[in-house]
């Protein structure tokens, strides 16, 4: 995941104040941006059909 420099320092200070890992955030963060997109795909599919 690409973050700015400004919400890393953000995300940092964040996980620091709470004692967790920026990078278990970050895979966190991730994980939940491809199952969203895999069910928006399969909701796109099913709707429109498979070209």
């Amino acid at each position: 995941m690409n973050l700015s420099p400004e919400d890393s320092q953000l995300l940092a200070e964040l996980c620091e104040q709470h004692g967790v890992s920026a990078g278990k955030v970050l895979r966190l963060l991730d994980a939940v941006r491809e199952h969203e997109f895999k069910e928006w795909r399969t909701a796109y599919m099913t709707r429109f059909g498979r070209s």
